[in-house]
């Protein structure tokens, strides 16, 4: 589900998104710009709307499986539109494809792009991508939004700019406060015991087989030293 186009194997360029989208039904993939990105390329677009879903919700893609997002930037809300969900991005919900045993992918790769959205999680959120699977790759981006998560358990995830990293991530930054959805959080100075028993992250929330190479976050504005 997309508020310009739901799949897209092709090009689209140049285009706004200002409204909301939402979709709560098996709501799999929802993007303001594009829900699902299959070796298209997206490219010039932004989104200053409200994005809701349940899984892969991105302010410009749901799921960037193969293709190229470039010089796109989003702001306004990213979210779930149920309690129960999975990898939010202020940008993309999650760029890449899960490996299959014998299947390779074609690229998956964001570049030059930004995300100032405010994102709510319940699972894998991220300042700028949910989730950036092993053929993805993300270079020259930041994102400055706050991230409210939904912290549970340990095997759920938030990072300022990625929740879970298993591709490349290059020359990167986040800035945007990181904080759980708890009465507990007074603002964004050392929120790693209040995040607490979620898996976070200034940059990443986890990167198992993943690289992240010249990129940083800011300790102050994201409130987590590690």
């Amino acid at each position: 589900v997309g508020g310009v186009v739901g799949n897209n194997s092709g090009l689209v360029e140049d285009s706004a998104f200002r409204s909301t989208v939402a979709y709560s039904n098996l709501g799999d993939r929802v993007g303001g710009v594009v829900g699902y990105n299959s070796s298209g390329v997206i490219r010039g677009c932004q989104s200053t709307g409200s994005v809701y879903g349940i899984n892969a919700i991105g302010g410009i893609v749901g799921h960037n499986a193969t293709g190229t997002v470039e010089r796109c930037f989003s702001s306004g809300r990213v979210g779930y539109a149920a309690a129960a969900g999975s990898e939010a991005g202020g940008l993309v919900g999650v760029n890449g494809e899960l490996p299959a045993p014998g299947k390779r992918y074609d690229p998956a790769s964001i570049r030059r792009s930004y995300s100032t959205a405010t994102v709510y999680g319940s699972r894998e959120a991220g300042g700028f991508v949910g989730t950036n699977q092993h053929n993805g790759t993300i270079d020259d981006a930041y994102a400055t939004g706050v991230i409210v998560a939904q912290c549970g358990r340990a095997d759920l995830y938030v990072g300022g700019f990625a929740a879970r990293n298993y591709g490349d991530i290059n020359r990167v930054y986040a800035a945007g406060c990181v904080r759980p959805n708890d009465a507990r959080s007074g603002g964004c100075r050392n929120q790693a015991a209040t995040l607490w028993p979620c898996g976070s992250g200034g940059l990443v929330g986890t990167g198992r087989g993943g690289s992240t190479r010249d990129s940083y976050w800011n300790t102050a504005t994201t409130g987590l030293s590690a």
